[in-house]
């Protein structure tokens, strides 16, 4: 007999005592039977962290250097890439070391992508500026969200991805550079 799991079709043995159930009974235990033969041929995603911080790039530079302050009460929220589901948000605080800190602990999803809001009086500077990952600005200034996050099979489970970073610069600033250079 063949049992369907979407696109996939199982062949599974019969035993006479099975035959004589009803009929509901048999296909239940064998509906349960095939999704856990798929369910075991699906490799598993490690969990992960990944976070790090949001600051205010004081030189405009899309760089976070020495003396650029990390920025409370930014709202981060993590989504899931295939659907685009919602899995966590949080607002940045200080973690006992800095200022603007977040993390997520991802379980089981593949791809993830960050959002950030910005807040009132400020815009996002720019993306991946210099050459070291752990310390630009990795969010795209026009949408607030960064590219899709992968859990790292070269890391150990349960590891952190801590370069995901959200430099933001003050509007007033900008404005008042901008009228200025006219």
């Amino acid at each position: 007999m063949l049992i369907s799991v979407g696109a996939i079709l199982l062949p599974v043995r019969v035993r006479d005592s099975v035959r004589r159930w009803p009929l509901g009974v048999a296909a239940l235990f064998m509906v349960i039977a095939a999704l856990l033969l798929v369910r075991a041929a699906v490799p598993s995603v490690p969990s992960y962290y990944i976070g790090n911080l949001v600051w205010h790039d004081l030189n405009r530079n899309g760089q976070q250097d020495a003396g650029e302050p990390g920025l409370n009460g930014v709202m981060v929220k993590a989504y899931r890439t295939a659907d685009h589901a919602l899995l966590g948000s949080q607002v940045t605080q200080n973690n006992g070391n800095s200022d603007g800190a977040y993390v997520f602990s991802i379980n089981g999803v593949a791809s993830v992508y960050l959002v950030f809001d910005l807040p009132n009086g400020f815009t996002f500077t720019s993306q991946h500026q210099g050459t070291d990952d752990s310390l630009d600005s990795d969010v795209d200034p026009f949408t607030g969200r960064t590219d899709p996050i992968r859990a790292d099979p070269a890391k150990p489970p349960g590891q952190a991805q801590n370069q995901w970073d959200a430099g933001l610069l003050n509007k007033l600033y900008e404005r008042a550079s901008a009228e200025s250079s006219r």
